[in-house]
């Protein structure tokens, strides 16, 4: 059974034309607005929050330590209760009082004769914060207040409540002698009429000679009879006013403060309060962080959005070999970690050409991640070495991760020994980043070989030439044609752009080579897209040819 590569269609002239998809994903304002990777969903944000699960432990953490931090650097409150007993008034309602009496305590001429009393240095509106008054029935309010101790609450509440029983008795008692001086003025005044008419009839005769006399002075005597009513019922008004005046001064006696007692107070308790509103607030700021970040993010994770950027299929895609899951993985994943490994190079391995071209290449671009990479490629040359095949392994990636990998410190070629096998490892000088292949003879004159030094000769021994390749777009991609014909892309999920995949794919297929499959690595689990190219492989650009 072939496996299959993917090769660019010819141009007129020959070359290998650019498929297109360089002028469709950047310049092609139909297929960039059709273009929507990671699309925003609650399945997307789900699977966002999931891969952010530590962070999210973290920052619950972080919460419930500050809540612990902050209930220890905070200064400790004591609460005691003082219930104030009430004997309503006349001017008072026993309907309504209920709902007046807490709102009166809670003013701040109350908290004022508090602070006066207690002798604080602060002021009215600090010390409202303090206490908060209630009332379920009409003789009855509940003063709560909080103090740094327990004896300073106790003196807090009680203040508070002899404030309101001594701002309740002036103002009940203010409007009784409003209202009694009011009805003074007003006897005053009444008196003042009646002596007006009396004086008036004591000017007429008290038997009248005309018919004027006797209607001037039955209007008087009307007008006499209505004063001395309107001052009788004054006076009697006033007889009242005083009587409740008394019955005032005896309610006000007999309302007071009953009792004041400090409440319990549990460390414990307030402990686990801050503590539970510190873990709610770390956890709610990081739900919030992950999920702006995932909307935010223009790094890929789905195959078929990968698929799209780089125009070539997701043939295959692994879990668990994201940056941190291989560098630390947590205990039971290793062995799905070597698994996925084995999957990788076995994968690399189906796409080496078979053909009777010397030496067979296979050049693996690592998009990001490529420590990981260089493990897989490091695998490959060891697997294809035991086996009899005479293998040259150059490391082209900024990192020289597969030299590192390898124990080489400098540039050239040298023997590379690995679980008892040798093959030979092309390492590039620093300071010269185009380094010419050993297929430079395949290119033109004017093409890479004259822009850079011959790092493996083109007459070296070799059956099998493996490259692991990083591209930089200031430099370009043409040497690569040098080095290998065909070309798997590696990508990790969430690592790089659109932009950057995209760009990598343009700069292999600008090198003249075919893309032959992307491997994505740290692939989402929940991923149900196919990674396959949307419609026919012609309208793609690519074919699909078997060896």
């Amino acid at each position: 059974m072939t496996d299959p590569i993917i090769s660019p269609r010819d141009g007129d002239n020959g070359e290998p034309d650019r498929l297109g998809v360089y002028d469709d994903f950047a310049a092609s304002e139909n297929r960039s607005a059709d273009f929507a990777p990671g699309l925003v969903s609650l399945g997307f944000l789900k699977a966002a929050i999931r891969r952010s699960a530590r962070f999210l432990l973290v920052m619950a953490a972080v919460g419930l330590l500050g809540g612990f931090g902050y209930y220890v650097k905070s200064p400790q409150s004591y609460q005691a209760s003082a219930s104030v007993l009430l004997t309503l008034s006349p001017y008072e309602n026993n309907l309504t009082a209920p709902a007046d009496n807490p709102v009166i305590a809670e003013t701040s001429a109350v908290a004022e004769l508090a602070v006066q009393k207690l002798g604080l240095q602060e002021s009215a509106s600090s010390f409202l914060k303090t206490y908060t008054a209630a009332s379920a029935i009409d003789r009855l309010l509940t003063i709560t207040a909080s103090a740094p101790s327990p004896n300073q609450a106790v003196l807090y509440a009680s203040a508070v409540g002899n404030a309101f029983l001594k701002f309740r008795a002036d103002d009940l008692l203010e409007q009784n002698n409003l209202a009694l001086q009011s009805l003074k003025v007003q006897v005053n005044q009444a008196k003042q009429r009646v002596n007006s008419i009396n004086a008036q009839l004591s000017q007429l005769p008290s038997q009248p000679t005309s018919p004027t006399q006797a209607s001037q002075l039955s209007k008087l005597r009307g007008e006499q009879t209505s004063a001395t009513a309107v001052l009788d019922g004054l006076q009697t008004a006033i007889l009242e006013q005083t009587q409740t005046k008394a019955n005032l001064t005896a309610a006000l006696d007999r309302s007071q403060v009953l009792s004041v007692t400090p409440l319990p107070s549990s460390k414990k308790k307030k402990l686990i309060t801050y503590g539970a509103i510190g873990l709610i607030g770390g956890l709610a700021l990081g739900l919030t962080i992950v999920v702006v970040r995932a909307m935010v993010s223009d790094r890929l994770r789905r195959r078929d959005d990968i698929a799209y950027a780089l125009d070539a299929p997701v043939r295959l895609s692994v879990s668990t070999l994201g940056a941190r899951r291989t560098l630390m993985p947590r205990p039971g994943r290793a062995a799905k970690r070597d698994l996925d490994m084995q999957r990788v190079i076995a994968h690399l391995h189906s796409a080496v050409p078979r053909s009777t071209r010397v030496p067979a290449s296979l050049a693996i671009v690592a998009v990001d991640n490529g420590l990981v990479v260089a493990q897989a490629v490091a695998a490959l040359a060891t697997s294809y070495a035991g086996q009899g095949t005479r293998v040259i392994a150059a490391d082209l990636s900024s990192g020289a991760y597969l030299a590192h990998l390898s124990g080489i410190k400098g540039p050239g070629v040298q023997t590379v020994s690995r679980n008892g096998v040798n093959f030979l490892m092309a390492v590039p000088d620093r300071d010269d980043p185009l380094p010419v292949g050993p297929l430079s003879s395949v290119t033109s004159p004017a093409g890479p070989a004259q822009a850079g030094y011959t790092l493996v000769a083109s007459d070296v021994s070799a059956d099998l030439l493996l490259t692991l390749v990083t591209l930089d777009p200031a430099l370009g991609g043409e040497h690569l044609a040098t080095w290998a014909a065909n070309a798997v892309v590696v990508v990790s999920a969430g690592q790089s752009s659109a932009e950057r995949i995209h760009g990598v794919g343009e700069m292999v297929r600008l090198a003249g080579m075919q893309l032959h499959s992307v491997v994505l690595i740290g692939a989402d689990k929940r991923d149900e897209s196919l990674g396959q190219l949307h419609g026919s492989d012609e309208k793609a650009g690519v074919g699909v040819l078997g060896w």
